[in-house]
């Protein structure tokens, strides 16, 4: 009987574990995870989840450099961007783009890549159109979507 017991708990925590892990997994692309085990963003990029008084969603690079958030400023058009708000991002294999809007409301697409000359160096470029080249592959996550649950 004691074994018969004893397997039930262990079925039951390790299906607990794998339900934890799966939406631990989840909550990665949000910043909202707890376990820091995963990768799953090209360039080592990782989402970090902050509160509005700490200026909001991040995206930062592998050395905990933010890439994109607010105060962060990209060249335009001869004129440099500052970054309000980022609210969705997407990726494939290779790359990631982030939609961000200034203080204006207008919305701009940085685009982060390797360069290929070096590859510990992460190349960003900034514009106005979404005429970048197959948006529809990406993988998209929208920010606004954790922003409205968590009061960003």
């Amino acid at each position: 009987m004691f074994k018969l017991k004893s397997y039930y708990l262990v079925t039951l925590i390790t299906i607990i574990g794998i339900i934890y892990y799966q939406i631990d997994k989840s909550l990665f692309y949000y910043g909202k995870n707890d376990l820091n085990i995963y990768n799953l963003l090209p360039l080592k990029i990782q989402p970090e989840f902050r509160y509005p008084f700490e200026a909001g969603f991040a995206l930062d690079d592998e050395s905990g450099l933010r890439i994109a958030a607010k105060e962060i400023a990209y060249p335009v058009d001869d004129k440099m961007v500052s970054i309000n708000k980022v609210l969705k991002y997407g990726f494939d294999a290779k790359h990631l783009i982030a939609v961000v809007n200034d203080i204006k409301k207008t919305k701009y697409y940085v685009e982060f890549s390797q360069d290929p000359k070096d590859s510990s160096v992460v190349n960003a470029s900034m514009n106005i159109n979404d005429n970048l080249n197959n948006l529809h592959l990406y993988k998209w996550i929208n920010i606004m979507i954790v922003t409205t649950l968590f009061g960003n």
